[in-house]
């Protein structure tokens, strides 16, 4: 058996997914499974969407989630691309995403389109305070 080795995560996923394609990665609170192989599928998908808004290897993205699924995906699809990922904790309010975004210079910042907390407004009220902001991403899982 060939010597099974991965450098990142994004490898690592990939590999697991190669491998054993049906067995379970996750499972959400409301019951719902991923395999490694459609986790991966779904990475590969967002990292082609993330690759045509822009990020590359390098690319400094800040990204405001809840702990979730779709989390997990952003930074999984990021890790493919080799980006230069900024997570920012989800209960960060205006002051602290000021002073994140002004300190790292991220040319993307992605946040959930639908979550409890209204993160697309939080993310135009703290964008609107830079004279050229990242470009912002509102995330919808298709799960």
């Amino acid at each position: 058996m060939p010597k099974l080795h991965a450098t990142g995560l994004w490898e690592l996923i990939a590999l697991r997914a190669a491998t054993t394609p049906d067995a379970p990665m996750l499972i959400e609170p409301d019951g719902r499974r991923w395999s490694f192989g459609e986790f991966a599928a779904r990475a590969e998908i967002l990292s082609a969407h993330l690759a045509a808004n822009g990020v590359r290897v390098g690319s400094i993205v800040t990204w405001q989630m809840p702990t979730s699924v779709a989390a997990m995906l952003v930074s999984v699809a990021l890790a493919r691309l080799g980006a230069r990922q900024n997570p920012v904790i989800h209960l960060y309010g205006k002051k602290e995403l000021l002073a994140i975004l002004r300190q790292n210079r991220s040319s993307l910042f992605i946040v959930p389109a639908r979550a409890e907390r209204d993160y697309l407004a939080l993310a135009g009220a703290v964008l609107d305070e830079f004279p050229e902001p990242p470009a912002l991403l509102a995330f919808v899982p298709d799960t």
